[in-house]
């Protein structure tokens, strides 16, 4: 009754397989299990030290994906210089939008109040 249903699963599960990640989702998964284990065992006690390690980890798996792509020739299809600007706008609004809201969460940093409590109609 569910062969067919199986067979279906297995063939489309066929191309999931270690090999075929990408090299930067292993690069991003070996960043991941460093920060498990920065955090969850604690070799560095200092928060600053953490931060650190933190980004010295992360600009030298960038570094190492940087290299991967030139020496692969990698493009990335559909990136053209006419798409660039938007996509800078794009990560600055991001960016802006999360930064706000992060303020405005807070109540120890002064941020504008939105709520309507107050407002006369």
């Amino acid at each position: 009754m569910f062969e067919s249903l199986r067979k279906k699963i297995r063939e489309n599960n066929e191309d999931n397989s270690s090999k075929n990640i990408s090299f930067d989702f292993k690069l991003m998964f070996l960043y991941h299990i460093f920060m498990m284990i920065l955090f969850g065992v604690r070799p560095l006690d200092n928060s600053v030290d953490q931060v650190l390690f933190a980004f010295a980890l992360g600009f030298l798996l960038f570094a190492i994906s940087i290299i991967h792509k030139f020496k692969a020739k990698w493009r990335w299809p559909g990136l053209s210089l006419t798409s660039i600007p938007g996509v800078i706008f794009n990560i600055v609004f991001s960016y802006v939008f999360f930064a706000f809201a992060a303020y405005s969460m807070n109540a120890n940093i002064p941020a504008p109040d939105f709520q309507s409590d107050d407002l006369n109609y």
